[in-house]
């Protein structure tokens, strides 16, 4: 009797489990739909959040074309983050240089293209190709025809709500480049990059470095308000070098030849106006090196 009692208990309650099995299956399928569609919907938000974010850093590109053009300096500044610094150069350093630009040279005009935008939170780069022309000088810049297209303020930042230019924020820095054909005039001093010379390095211009790699010259540059106090320069046999093939805004040229003596010699000036970028070309005399020693 109690067995016959336990098995209609049992086969009544079946179809509950049943159903109650059925409803758990059924609620797990639920929930991984919910789930999926959960990350479709945060998917499409985010996008949109994206799509928002590069619309207002187009904006602000926008803006910083129509100042130029427009030679208004307060919304040149307006584009310019509070703490801006780019290869040294400030805010206020920008704002001074771009007043003196309004000041002598009319009819600016300005394009950005291949704009290319990547947004991390608060902070975004873009990579650009910029191109400047005036009627007195005709195309000052054309980035598009550079093999190396430097992206002038291609760091951003998001301060109170709105993206503004950030700039690369690097400490003091010289550079090192290596290439086959001499370089002759401003322009390829200034930018040796663009005329066949690869970047071999940089370091801070109180680290002494060597930097590898086999070619007919060696530039060492500095940039803008950067300078570098070289005590001398050493090949990869040890020896050092004792000529000078090419240099710009460099004091006491001779004390960067031969062995270290503890004497130095200034490559840069220190400002931030054009024309005031610094360079040591050497002749490599067959080294497959060149080790900068400063003076810290």
């Amino acid at each position: 009797m109690r067995k016959t009692l336990f098995f209609l208990i049992a086969l009544m309650a079946l179809p509950a489990l049943v159903y109650g099995g059925f409803h758990l299956g059924m609620a797990d399928a639920v929930k991984k739909k919910v789930k999926k569609l959960d990350e479709k919907v945060a998917e499409k938000v985010a996008e949109k959040e994206e799509e928002s974010e590069e619309k207002a850093i187009k904006q602000l590109y926008s803006t910083l074309e129509s100042s130029m053009e427009g030679e208004d300096i307060t919304a040149f500044g307006s584009c310019l983050s509070s703490d801006y610094s780019h290869q040294q150069l400030t805010k206020d350093d920008w704002i001074t240089m771009m007043e003196y630009l309004f000041e002598d040279i009319g009819n600016i005009q300005v394009s950005i293209t291949n704009l290319k935008i990547t947004v991390t939170g608060n902070s975004a780069t873009a990579s650009f190709h910029l191109k400047i022309t005036t009627a007195e000088e005709g195309v000052v810049q054309d980035e598009d025809n550079s093999p190396n297209p430097l992206g002038v303020l291609n760091y951003l930042i998001k301060e109170n709500g709105s993206w503004k230019f950030y700039g690369d924020q690097t400490p003091p820095t010289y550079y090192v480049y290596g290439g086959n054909d001499p370089l002759t005039t401003y322009p390829q001093l200034d930018h040796p990059a663009d005329y066949g010379y690869t970047l071999l390095g940089s370091a801070s211009p109180s680290e002494t470095k060597t930097f590898s790699g086999s070619y007919n010259y060696y530039a060492v540059m500095v940039y803008f308000k950067n300078v570098v106090k070289i005590d001398a320069l050493q090949k990869s046999d040890a020896s050092y070098w004792s000529s000078v093939s090419l240099s710009l805004n460099i004091t006491n040229e001779g004390e960067l030849l031969g062995a270290p003596d503890g004497v130095y010699a200034t490559v840069g000036t220190g400002e931030f106006f054009p024309y005031t970028n610094g360079c040591v070309l050497l002749t490599s005399d067959g080294s497959s090196s060149i080790k900068v020693i400063v003076v810290p």
